[in-house]
């Protein structure tokens, strides 16, 4: 085949060289180059924000609701130093409701002690929502009988100038102990004997609840707010 090739291409009487076929050189498969996969970008999946409506709130104190009819609830008694609230919110927002300090309920019976609010309070009642809690509280008439859990109260609001606000207030300030503040709401309001404070305070044992110091830091809170 070759000769016959270059016969037609060639019309010399002499014969070239015959070139040499080109080697091939073949790799061993194992050296061959294998393609680069094609890089896959990682999955990442799409985070959507949901953005949530705020509940409406409206914020004021507590006799501000009850006088409107926003709130409904139930006051009963627990002991000489603790009351029961009850509130109910019926409205169609959430209530924010202040009790200040000076917040006073009044005894349904005429046979037990009227309370007033020693420590502030706030507390958030949703839709349709209520809430139960026990605020400290000082007993305000020393000759009457210390409410218990049958007896109910209705809420009041004593003026920021009442002296008893100002008691309260400062002896909030203080952080005085719950046997000082009740020694001075008593003194304030009725000006019993020690020895009446005494008994009033004595635990069921008999044992004696509140000292000499207390009843004297007591009388100098009061008459701090008399000058």
């Amino acid at each position: 085949m070759i000769i016959l090739f270059l016969g037609l291409f060639s019309c010399t009487d002499e014969i070239e060289d015959v070139p040499e076929e080109p080697t091939i050189t073949t790799e061993p498969v194992g050296s061959l180059a294998v393609p680069e996969a094609p890089v896959r970008e990682e999955y990442e999946p799409e985070t959507v924000e949901y953005e949530y409506e705020e509940e409406p709130e409206t914020e004021n104190d507590l006799m501000y609701f009850v006088r409107n009819g926003h709130i409904g609830g139930l006051i009963t008694g627990i002991s000489i130093r603790e009351i029961s609230i009850r509130l109910m919110n019926n409205t169609e927002v959430r209530l924010a409701i202040n009790l200040p300090i000076g917040l006073y309920f009044v005894a349904n019976s005429g046979n037990v002690q009227n309370m007033v609010l020693t420590e502030s309070r706030s507390v958030s009642v949703g839709v349709g929502d209520s809430i139960s809690l026990m605020a400290a509280v000082a007993c305000m008439n020393i000759y009457k009988d210390i409410p218990g859990e049958a007896d109910i109260f209705s809420p009041a609001m004593l003026e920021d100038s009442d002296p008893l606000v100002q008691l309260l207030n400062l002896l909030a300030y203080y952080n005085s102990e719950f046997e000082v503040i009740q020694a001075a709401v008593w003194y304030l309001r009725e000006n019993p004997g020690r020895q009446a404070i005494i008994a009033a305070l004595e635990h069921e044992d008999g044992e004696r609840a509140i000292t000499d110091e207390q009843l004297d830091e007591a009388v100098r809170f009061v008459e701090m707010v008399r000058r």
